[in-house]
């Protein structure tokens, strides 16, 4: 009995899959968002990887979190394709060969079931458009333009731009107050306030 008993145990072994990795299908959908104010989307189809992030979140591309002129944002969605996200099939590939999609006017436009058809939303906030924010009277347009023709202080006042106006941080919120200072450190004489950092 107990030897029918242990080949049964050890039967019942060889099925139970190896390991405790856990696949899932879905699609992983990126904003790009540059200092400049531009944002960019697409979404590629994750098919039975194994997947890592978070899920129900929006999470930063921990590679790309200091750098000054874009961030990579992601939201994995669990059971759906970047078709049903509002997506289209894109010309080329990501650098890990699986095919993107975007929106079919354009990668300036996220899907229309996406986590930013509303807009932009990062770990900090969800923006808006227009008007006044934060504890200024600084106005908001609704991109971004160069004021001084020089790339280095164009993202430090892009940022102070996304901040205020998009995110709704006032000017003592010190992700704010981290790139004026910087831009106010870096400009020369000649060069004009940044507006969003007073």
């Amino acid at each position: 009995m107990k030897r029918i008993l242990y080949l049964s145990v050890l039967v019942s072994m060889l099925f139970v899959p190896a390991g405790c990795e856990k696949f899932k299908k879905g699609t992983l959908e990126k904003m790009e968002l540059w200092a400049s104010g531009n944002a960019y989307y697409s979404a590629k189809f994750i098919d039975e990887l194994e997947y890592s992030g978070p899920e129900g979140e929006i999470y930063v591309d921990p590679k790309f979190a200091s750098n000054n002129m874009v961030k990579y944002y992601y939201y994995y969605h669990t059971d759906e394709s970047p078709k049903s996200l509002g997506y289209t099939e894109g010309p080329h590939t990501d650098a890990d060969g699986k095919k993107m999609w975007y929106h079919k006017d354009g990668r300036e436009n996220p899907g229309s079931g996406g986590i930013w058809s509303d807009g932009f939303k990062s770990t900090n906030g969800q923006g808006g458009s227009g008007g006044s924010s934060g504890s200024g009277s600084t106005s908001c347009p609704d991109s971004f333009d160069s004021y001084t023709g020089d790339a280095q202080l164009d993202a430090y006042c892009g940022y102070a731009w996304m901040y205020r106006c998009q995110q709704g941080k006032s000017l003592n919120d010190p992700e704010v107050r981290a790139v004026c200072t910087y831009y106010n450190d870096l400009k020369t004489s000649n060069a004009p306030d940044c507006p969003y950092c007073k």
